[in-house]
């Protein structure tokens, strides 16, 4: 498919891989600095800047599952740094997957309806809401295939609407409710648990269990406005963001899409981006 039928993304967004990063591991080859281990172990992937490219970046990739409990995929708007000082009034929406169908199209709806700016028109505004998406596997005692989806949003304001247009569009692909979860886990309860000496960055505190996270109740959306136009697509490609998720905590424990050509085809592609898949496939 040329570039000229492919369909472009509003914004583009950097994919990148972050492995488990523990204590141990920090405290012996990088003397205790989570910042400098975070920094030399996340992975650059790629650009993806189409609807194409997307699907099949994710069809290249190794399954998030099938990877080191721990491990994490990020997708940041323009390279964005995932740390919660870019996030000064913002939230984020965990999505937890707890089993099938829900694992197995779940994903797909929240990547389709973020990258696909559904979202942005849903909660009735001109600007994106949602700028990182981190996806990892989360099994435990009662969810053994459970798969953790974290939407981060640049304003918290918008965190029951963000929830009401993810929970129609998992609806409009037939997911059962029963099957799912969102819950919004704010920063602050992060920063607030973050040990002592660590840096603020560090905020993949969602598998913690001490923490609650608030449910947050489905709310009216308002009138879809026009939607915006597409941003420039070129940029020099950003430095490695300071990954959410390097704490101690790591050690323990699309149909919703109403833009053209954003679902992921029942088919997908396999032939595209073939030539990249080894060079973008982490260890």
């Amino acid at each position: 498919m040329s570039q000229a039928q492919q369909h472009a993304l509003r914004n583009r967004w950097f994919f990148f891989y972050l492995p488990l990063i523990t204590n141990d591991l920090v405290n012996a080859s990088y003397n205790g600095d989570w910042n400098l281990a975070a920094e030399e172990l996340t992975q650059r992937l790629d650009w993806v800047t189409t609807v194409e490219e997307l699907w099949s970046s994710m069809n290249s990739l190794p399954k998030i599952q099938g990877l080191p409990v721990g491990s994490t995929y990020i997708l940041s708007r323009d390279g964005k740094e995932a740390s919660f000082e870019n996030f000064p009034k913002g939230s984020r929406l965990l999505v937890n997957l707890h089993k099938s169908p829900a694992t197995e199209t779940g994903l797909d709806v929240v990547l389709a309806a973020v990258l696909g700016e559904s979202i942005t028109s849903d909660v009735g505004l001109a600007e994106p809401v949602c700028d990182v998406i981190r996806i990892a596997a989360r099994p435990n005692r009662d969810f053994v295939d459970l798969l953790r989806v974290e939407v981060w949003l640049n304003d918290a304001a918008y965190s029951a609407k963000v929830a009401n247009a993810l929970r129609q569009a998992l609806k409009d692909r037939a997911v059962p409710s029963s099957t799912y979860e969102i819950r919004e886990n704010p920063f602050e309860s992060a920063v607030k648990k973050a040990p002592r000496g660590h840096s603020s960055t560090e905020l993949d505190r969602s598998r913690s269990t001490d923490h609650a996270p608030k449910e947050v109740e489905p709310e009216a959306p308002k009138a879809e406005p026009a939607p915006a136009p597409k941003a420039s697509l070129e940029a020099e490609p950003p430095a490695v963001p300071q990954p959410a998720g390097a704490t101690e905590a790591a050690a323990a424990d699309a149909d919703g899409v109403k833009g053209e050509g954003v679902d992921r085809p029942e088919d997908k592609p396999e032939e595209a981006k073939q030539g990249e898949a080894e060079q973008t496939t982490p260890a």
